[in-house]
């Protein structure tokens, strides 16, 4: 269980634009964005190749794809001087969400 809610970690976090194409909230990403998903896949769609795209199922949300699923699953990590990356609390200095192991998760590789 995460020790931040979603709803605590939207209030921290203001709404930003698309870091790659700079996009505001609610808009759908340019073509050639490296953030932007596969509507079909999930994947990034700038390299995935898959057909039936929908570009308006995938418009920016102001936070990072599986930004806020990492939060709802307390999954955060931080990079620790000749160790590498350790799980964490949210609280922890250097805390950030987790992405990779949403990703190893979402392969089946990890929890």
């Amino acid at each position: 269980m995460s020790d931040v809610t979603v709803e605590q970690w939207v209030k921290k976090n203001p709404l930003r634009n698309c870091p790659d194409c700079g996009v505001k909230p609610g808009e759908a990403h340019n073509g050639s964005c490296d953030v932007e998903r596969c509507s079909v896949c999930k994947g990034q769609y700038f390299s995935c190749g898959c057909e039936g795209h929908d570009p308006n199922e995938t418009k920016w949300t102001g936070w990072w794809p599986g930004e806020l699923e990492c939060v709802e699953r307390g999954w955060f990590a931080k990079c620790t001087p000749g160790v590498g990356w350790e799980r964490c609390k949210s609280t922890d200095e250097g805390a950030m969400v987790d992405l990779n192991r949403l990703t190893d998760h979402r392969l089946g590789l990890s929890d």
